[in-house]
């Protein structure tokens, strides 16, 4: 039962909360989209640097709690 209470939480939660991390972190970017070299651009920034460990960091921990 707590196995299945903590995928849902990770689920209807966490992932969204992710995904709401990196937008946030994209638009201080000053971008709203991103193409392909564009991408590479964002992670050679500081604040994608920043981004890449703080929302990796939280895709772990969505993983680890499934």
């Amino acid at each position: 039962m707590t196995d299945l209470l903590f995928k849902l939480v990770a689920f209807f939660v966490l992932t969204p909360a992710v995904g709401l991390l990196f937008r946030g972190f994209l638009l201080t970017s000053g971008r709203t989209v991103l193409a392909d070299l564009d991408i590479a651009r964002f992670l050679f920034h500081p604040i994608g640097w920043l981004s890449l460990i703080i929302v990796g960091g939280a895709v772990v921990c969505v993983l680890a709690l499934e």
